[in-house]
């Protein structure tokens, strides 16, 4: 929830993920009770998280340092990483 009249990431208003609640006082409680009942069905339009680590793998590959990409394999922790390594991984 934005507590502003304007935002910079319109996206998120248009998947529902947020609301521009502005400045009244009424309208930031009714923004609040309409995002507390609202189910999170959205997908992040921002990317997936794995931006970091798809860039670690490649710059790692790129200067052929293997060791170092197995190093930050093991000590990654989410299934969510673990899945971009084993997709980039394919192409190393």
């Amino acid at each position: 929830m934005t507590l502003r009249d304007n935002i910079e990431r319109p996206e998120a208003l248009d998947l529902g993920s947020n609301v521009l609640a502005g400045t009244d006082p009424l309208k930031i409680i009714d923004s609040v009770r309409m995002m507390i009942d609202k189910k999170p069905d959205w997908e992040n339009p921002f990317g997936d998280g794995t931006s970091g680590i798809r860039i670690i793998i490649y710059l790692c590959s790129s200067l052929f340092v293997t060791p170092l990409i197995y190093k930050v394999v093991s000590i990654l922790r989410s299934a969510k990483e673990k899945e971009v390594v084993n997709e980039m991984g394919k192409y190393y």
